[in-house]
This record gives C-alpha cells, sequence and structure tokens, in this order.
C-alpha cells in the first residue's frame, strides 16, 4: 500500500467546502457492523462481483451465515490498522487458502 502524504491529503481535504454533519460523520466512522454489512451486501447489484475474486452478491447472501463474522472481523482490524481496503479480505482469503493447501 502506499503511504499518504499527510501535507497533501491536509491541503486536499482543507479545500473541500462541504462537512458532514456530526450525525452522519458518527455514521462512518468506528468499527464496522454486521448489520451494515449486510446492508451493503443486499444493496450490492445482481450478477456483479465487487471484488477480484468473481464471487457475486448471489454468493455473498447464501453464505452470509458462514461469512459475516469473518468478514466483520477482518474488516474491522484493517480498520483499527488503518488499512480500509476491500482488496485486503480477498488477498486474506487466498492467501489463508494457500497456507493450508
Amino acid at each position: 500500500m502506499t503511504p499518504v502524504d499527510q501535507d497533501i491529503q491536509d491541503h486536499f481535504i482543507s479545500q473541500l467546502d462541504r462537512r458532514l454533519d456530526e450525525r452522519t460523520k458518527s455514521t462512518c466512522e468506528g468499527p464496522v457492523t454486521k448489520e451494515e454489512l449486510m446492508a451493503a451486501v443486499k444493496h450490492m447489484h445482481r450478477n456483479k462481483s465487487p471484488g477480484p475474486d468473481g464471487l457475486t452478491m448471489e454468493f455473498y447472501q447464501t453464505f452470509w451465515a458462514e461469512l459475516a463474522d469473518n468478514m466483520v472481523e477482518l474488516l474491522n482490524i484493517n480498520h483499527l490498522n488503518g488499512a480500509m481496503n476491500a482488496n485486503h479480505f480477498y488477498d486474506y482469503c487466498i492467501r489463508k487458502t494457500t497456507d493450508c493447501c
């Protein structure tokens, strides 16, 4: 992952003229909940894959009971480490599969 240039980021943010209100801001920060993740899965387009693995919305909905806890945990670990990136979930899954075979 490319490091963020804090000066460039600060300059960019200072140029924005719109800000989130505190209520909206609070919903964007903090750990991801299972309910939030399920809402995102339900709003995915049918027969479309959100990542490089080719798994579709139908896959996530079908296997939600098996996937939910691990997905939430992994996304929250990434969030706490400052690496919130959906591809980390796919990379983790691929690496885990490769390691055990």
